[in-house]
């Protein structure tokens, strides 16, 4: 019990900032169905609210609630005020010739991470390798992150968030009334930028869950 106290203490030293914003509004992205259920059920509404609210966020990407044009607008003006649908900031961004794309993400505290979108040679599928801490704690060789030290965990809406900028950089969300298009440029996610994700299991195992989901991101359990 002392030793669980004692990582417990030390993992209490790196931790993200809060989901709540400085006016009071809290961040949806990377709540599990159960949390987005709860907090529709605080405001007094019934639990399809947060399957809808899970259909816009993850399936249509969308992040303003004005444009969930199937919710009616004095509702959508009620999550205006309690939520925000966030995404980091871009930094920077370098493309190369070969599809690949390298993202500097800023988040709400200033932080940043390295996000990159790899795509396959031959098809029309590709990876993304995204971050789950700033900095780390271990000191491979070969990495450059290796040489920085651990300044604290994302985030599961950070580690999110990576995956959802890349499919808004790569036009990737469906378009309504379009035919379905089946082509999935973010086909894989890959836990090797910034940081050692098993060392932020809980937010990275729930940021793995909401990209899973298949009602969402929907990206299969073996990518």
């Amino acid at each position: 019990e002392a030793e669980r106290a004692r990582i417990l203490a030390k993992a209490a030293a790196f931790a993200p900032p809060p989901a709540t914003l400085p006016d009071g509004r809290r961040e949806l992205v990377g709540l599990s169905r159960e949390e987005l259920t709860a907090e529709m059920l605080a405001m007094g509404e019934k639990p399809f609210r947060a399957k809808q609210l899970w259909h816009w966020i993850y399936h249509q990407g969308e992040a303003d609630f004005s444009r969930m044009n199937t919710i009616a607008k004095p509702m959508q003006m009620k999550l205006a005020e309690r939520f925000v649908v966030g995404r980091p900031e871009v930094a920077t961004q370098q493309d190369s010739a070969d599809g690949t794309r390298k993202w500097l993400f800023r988040f709400r505290d200033k932080q940043q991470v390295e996000t990159v979108y790899i795509p396959s040679a031959d098809e029309d599928r590709g990876a993304v390798c995204i971050s789950t801490q700033v900095g780390c704690t271990l000191s491979c060789r070969f990495c450059h992150t290796g040489t920085q030290k651990l300044v604290r965990n994302l985030t599961a809406a950070e580690i999110v968030g990576q995956v959802m900028l890349a499919r808004d950089d790569l036009n990737e969300w469906p378009v309504q009334g379009a035919p379905k298009n089946e082509t999935r440029l973010v086909s894989n996610i890959v836990l090797m930028g910034m940081g050692e994700p098993l060392y932020n299991f809980e937010n990275v195992r729930d940021a793995m869950k909401v990209v899973m989901d298949g009602e969402g991101i929907a990206l299969g359990r073996r990518r």
